[in-house]
């Protein structure tokens, strides 16, 4: 991360793996000698200082066909609850509940879905919305390439990296997690 540039971030997100050098700013934390992120926004170090920017967050509410960032709440073998976080790129203030189904994980190969083996407790999972659902959750879908899970953890507390559209890694302890994984262009500088 360099002082000129500016990137997004969710929270427990890494900023700097050595904090020794870099003071912890706004939207940010210390936690074993490594400088996270506590806010979803953009994140930028200036004059040795980490900052992360909230996203504003405003009145928006989920539409039909948004894409957003959820985190999963629990899940069973039909379905995984999330909260939804972010609309597009705006963070939301208020809290809503999303629902994705069993028949909604992927385009292709329903029948063969195992949602334990999709998604976790705690991933990070970019959806779209297909409706609005029952008076309590929104109904969501990850049955694109680019939707599915953007962040996991480890059983180890490690994030996974992905392997392949259905498999994600530990970096620490090379295990293998089955997940619905994204397939997300992301850019380092």
């Amino acid at each position: 991360m360099t002082s000129d540039t500016s990137f997004a971030v969710c929270p427990g997100d890494v900023l700097h793996v050595d904090a020794s050098n870099v003071r912890a700013g706004r939207g940010t934390s210390l936690k074993d000698g490594c400088l996270m992120a506590c806010v979803l926004g953009d994140a930028t170090v200036e004059r040795n200082q980490a900052n992360v920017r909230p996203w504003n967050g405003g009145a928006r509410v989920p539409n039909v066909g948004d894409v957003v960032t959820t985190r999963v709440r629990k899940i069973n073998r039909r379905l995984a609850s999330c909260d939804v976080l972010c609309v597009g790129s705006a963070a939301l203030r208020e809290r809503f509940s999303g629902i994705i189904r069993v028949q909604d994980v992927r385009a292709t190969e329903i029948d063969k879905v195992n949602m334990v083996e999709s998604f976790r407790p705690g991933d990070v999972v970019r959806a779209v919305v297909l409706s609005m659902g029952d008076t309590r959750s929104y109904y969501l879908s990850t049955a694109r390439n680019d939707l599915g899970v953007i962040y996991a953890e480890s059983r180890s507390g490690v994030r996974l990296v992905p392997k392949s559209w259905e498999e994600m890694q530990c970096p620490k302890t090379k295990l293998i997690e089955k997940r619905k994984v994204a397939k997300v262009a992301i850019q380092f500088e």
